[in-house]
C-alpha cells in the first residue's frame, strides 16, 4: 500500500472510530491519531472523558468508568475489526489492546495485522529502552524471558514483552481474578515507568507525552506503548 493510501486510510479509520464512541459515549475525543504498519494498528485518543463519567471520577468512582469502558468497547471492537477489513481486505488478529488514562483523557487502541514481521531491537536506543523496560518488569514481576521494541511511527515506540508472568500471578488467572489482577499490574507498572520517565526520555532525547500498558495474559504477552510528544 502506497503512503498516500496509507495516510488517506488512517484518517477515514480515525474518523470512523471518532464516531463510534461519539455514539456510544454522547461525547466524542477532540482528536484520533491512527497509525498503521504492516503489522500494526495503534490508535491514539485524546480529550475523551463524557460529563457523567468527569463526575463519576470527581466521586472517586474510577473503578466504575473502567468497567463500563470495558463492557462498551467489548462490542464496539468487533464492528471496529470488521470495518478494517472492508476497508482493506486484511484482518486484525489476536487480542484488540485497550488501555485508558482517565486523568489525562488519553487511551490507546493496538491490533495486529497478519504479514511480514517487523524489525524490532534495531539500534542503540532501542536496546537502551529495552534495559529500562526490563529492569522495571524484575521490580513489578520478573524479567521477561524476551523483550523487544519498534518505533511504528517517529512518535510512537512499540516494547513487547514476553514471558513475564509469576507463578502466583497465573495461579490468580487461574482462579478467575484476571480483571483484579489486570488493573493492579497497569497501575502499578505505569507509576513504575512514570518513575523513570526523565531516564527515558533522556535515551530518546525526546518529551513522553503518554504512556499505556496492556497484557494478554492467556499468551503471557504485553505491549507497552511510549507516545511521545511532537518537540
Amino acid at each position: 500500500m502506497e503512503k498516500t493510501q496509507i495516510n488517506n486510510l488512517q484518517i477515514k479509520l480515525g474518523s470512523m472510530i471518532g464516531k463510534m464512541l461519539r455514539d456510544r459515549f454522547g461525547k466524542g475525543p477532540e482528536s484520533i491519531y491512527v497509525t498503521i504498519t504492516s503489522s500494526f494498528v495503534a490508535v491514539v485518543i485524546k480529550n475523551f472523558l463524557s460529563p457523567l463519567e468527569q463526575m463519576l471520577l470527581n466521586k472517586g468512582k474510577e473503578s466504575f468508568v473502567y468497567h463500563a469502558r470495558d463492557i462498551i468497547m467489548d462490542e464496539l471492537l468487533p464492528e471496529i475489526r470488521e470495518q478494517f477489513y472492508l476497508m482493506t481486505g486484511q484482518q486484525l488478529v489476536g487480542d484488540f489492546y485497550c488501555d485508558w488514562n482517565l486523568q489525562k483523557k488519553t487511551g490507546l487502541l493496538l491490533a495486529e495485522i497478519p504479514g511480514n514481521e517487523l524489525l524490532w531491537n534495531s539500534d542503540e536506543v532501542l536496546q537502551s529502552i529495552n534495559n529500562v523496560v526490563d529492569e522495571i518488569s524484575e521490580t513489578a514481576q520478573k524479567r521477561p524471558l524476551h523483550i523487544s521494541s519498534i518505533f511504528l511511527s517517529n512518535r510512537l515506540l512499540l516494547v513487547r514483552r514476553e514471558g513475564v508472568l509469576t507463578r502466583i500471578e497465573n495461579e490468580l488467572i487461574q482462579d478467575g481474578f484476571v480483571k483484579e489482577l489486570l488493573m493492579t499490574k497497569k497501575k502499578l507498572e505505569k507509576n513504575l515507568l512514570e518513575a523513570e520517565i526523565s531516564r527515558l526520555e533522556e535515551i530518546l532525547t525526546k518529551r513522553i507525552s503518554d504512556i499505556f500498558v496492556e497484557w494478554n495474559f492467556l499468551q503471557d504477552k504485553s505491549y507497552i506503548l511510549i507516545a511521545l510528544s511532537a518537540k
